[in-house]
């Protein structure tokens, strides 16, 4: 059985591990700005997409002030990825990599397909914008995927469908 002194003793170091948690949370809601996009690399902005994931499947995510974010990138942007994802509304990427407002450009289209427009997007996140890692985000059960291999028909979403097709 451990004595008075080892259990302060842990406690003591729980509460250090807690703190430091903490601080490396509050690190994580401050805004990326210039300089902290441009010491990012590729290989860094997607271990941090990772840990983002891990959090989230955890069930803890970071929980930082939107208010506060809002207000610290009003003037500036400074993301360190950028997500093409599907219109799926239970995919919302932000969410899934735990991340903050600024930190990542995010295009949504159904079945996540690179069209010209969407193309020139990316460009400009990374060759004009500084963002380091272009991730292309699949998902379960998505129904542009479903509908292209029925052949669904619809307006101009038959275009899209026809993309996913090949």
């Amino acid at each position: 059985m451990l004595n008075r002194r080892q259990s302060l003793s842990g406690i003591a170091a729980l509460a250090a591990l807690s703190g430091a948690g903490a601080a490396q949370a509050k690190d994580q809601c401050v805004a990326f700005t210039p300089q902290m996009q441009e010491a990012k690399t590729p290989e860094a902005a997607l271990k941090r997409l990772q840990e983002g994931n891990a959090r989230f499947v955890a069930g803890q995510a970071l929980h930082c002030d939107l208010l506060e974010q809002v207000r610290s990138t009003a003037r500036q942007q400074s993301p360190f990825a950028v997500v093409l994802g599907c219109i799926d509304s239970r995919v919302p990427p932000e969410l899934i990599f735990d991340q903050n407002i600024g930190d990542m450009f995010v295009a949504r289209v159904a079945g996540n397909i690179a069209s010209t427009d969407i193309i020139g997007s990316l460009e400009f996140a990374t060759a004009l914008a500084g963002a380091k890692l272009i991730v292309v985000l699949g998902h379960s059960e998505c129904g542009a995927v479903k509908g292209a291999i029925d052949d669904a028909r619809l307006g101009s979403l038959t275009g899209v469908l026809q993309q996913i097709r090949p």
